[in-house]
């Protein structure tokens, strides 16, 4: 089992831009120290919900300040970029990392975003899959052509092109939506499973179902690299944990509740979204809840922490991504000794190192 971390930047009441940055990375240089497997970074912008529009600027610190960590997208949005500036980008924090790059991509899910890009949530799925064509062709083919629905390239040849060869590996978001799952096995795709909340059964039967058909299909080794988010901490206290993380927690859901809803402002919701539509109401009513007793929540100390990680991984779930400062209210250094208490009482029982 690998364990990342899970970086949304999230601005906390009372916390400066400038204090958020230098945190998030005082993390990942510390989760390279202690051996954690992939830094996950995640696009959002326009609301405190997380202020990291550019996954790729803030992964190219990462790579200039640590050795080890791989340095992942969870996710880049596809739909609000251009193919050729995108898959130069991640070219070049490939060979700066010395071939250390994931690609996480996805749809997004907040209508809100849309909205200021002014772009249609009914087109998502087509930028999307156009989009991550384009890249892979410039990565794979010179003096590359190819004529879309909403971009054309011209005879372009990237350089640099990734260390990783044929490029570098590709990660789907997938959450509630068949069609993701569909498309991220028929493409070999591993999955990046997001559901930080609850055990969805109707979801994770979907996983489970995607699953066997990738196994019996011989992509094993897509299973094997895909993840599952976490929300995490760990404390020597079961009581404290609960405690330290309760105000932070509260605010990761007021603001998911508030800015991460699909709904258009005038209600309506896009096809393509219609399973997430009670998604914020969920979120309120398990936050209400003792989080020790949701079985997708790792918190409490190192034995109650152990115990579940290892029913998630009895679960099927092959590698956690682990929230450690879910909301962004944790204190720095309530959050750093948690990520070295699972580093230390944890991880060493899931690893053959």
């Amino acid at each position: 089992m690998k364990f990342g971390q899970f970086f949304l930047l999230e601005q906390f009441a009372g916390r400066t831009d400038a204090e958020v940055y230098r945190d998030s990375l005082e993390q990942v240089q510390l989760a390279d120290e202690l051996g954690y497997h992939t830094a996950w970074l995640a696009e959002h912008r326009f609301s405190p919900y997380g202020i990291l529009p550019d996954t790729l600027l803030f992964g190219g610190a990462v790579a200039a300040t640590t050795q080890r960590i791989r340095i992942g997208t969870a996710v880049i949005v596809l739909p609000f970029h251009h193919p050729i500036l995108l898959a130069e980008q991640i070219a070049m924090l490939d060979v700066m990392s010395n071939g250390r790059f994931d690609f996480g991509a996805g749809r997004g899910y907040q209508a809100q975003e849309y909205r200021s890009f002014d772009m249609d949530m009914d087109e998502s799925r087509e930028r999307f899959e156009e989009t991550l064509e384009i890249i892979k062709g410039l990565w794979t083919t010179d003096n590359y052509s190819y004529k879309g629905k909403y971009f054309t390239v011209n005879d372009a040849t990237l350089s640099p092109k990734p260390i990783q060869q044929p490029f570098p590996p590709i990660h789907m978001a997938v959450m509630r939506t068949p069609s993701s799952f569909k498309f991220a096995m028929e493409h070999n795709y591993s999955f990046l499973l997001g559901n930080p909340y609850a055990v969805d059964p109707g979801f994770i039967e979907a996983q489970e179902t995607y699953k066997q058909l990738m196994v019996e299909s011989g992509h094993q080794d897509i299973i094997d690299d895909s993840w599952a988010l976490a929300k995490c901490f760990v404390h020597e206290d079961d009581e404290q944990a609960v405690n330290i993380t309760e105000a932070s927690w509260d605010s990761y859901v007021a603001n998911l509740v508030k800015h991460g809803t699909p709904r258009r402002s005038d209600g309506s919701i896009s096809k393509d979204y219609e399973s997430h539509q009670d998604f914020g109401a969920a979120l309120q009513g398990m936050a209400k809840t003792d989080p020790r007793e949701n079985p997708s929540i790792i918190v409490g100390d190192p034995k109650r922490c152990r115990d579940r990680v290892a029913e998630l991984q009895a679960s099927g779930i092959p590698n956690l991504i682990l929230w450690f400062n879910n909301g962004g209210g944790i204190p720095q250094a309530e959050v750093l000794k948690s990520m070295e208490l699972f580093a230390k009482e944890i991880i060493p029982e899931f690893t053959d190192d």
